[in-house]
């Protein structure tokens, strides 16, 4: 199953696209607030059950041609502390 991670003020302002989201297996991330959230540790349960979860580390879907601080870095090798 693959499951990713939605913003919940976005995907899950309103109980229709609560359930809509749900049901396409999105999991509410609360943006800006850090690794210490319920998100987590939903993931690492999906991640034990076999499951995969689609992460987007810069916040967002990159459009067309726009490789992203996240590509370069990860094209150039850079080393990441």
């Amino acid at each position: 199953m693959r499951w990713t991670m939605c913003a919940r003020e976005v995907c899950f302002k309103s109980e229709l696209l609560r359930q809509f989201f749900l049901n396409g297996k999105a999991l509410p991330v609360e943006r800006g607030s850090g690794a210490d959230q319920p998100v987590i540790g939903a993931s690492a349960r999906r991640l034990g059950a076999g499951d995969w979860i689609h992460v987007f580390p810069e916040g967002r879907v990159q459009p067309a041609g726009d490789v992203g601080a996240f590509r370069q870095v990860w094209r150039n090798r850079t080393p990441v502390p």
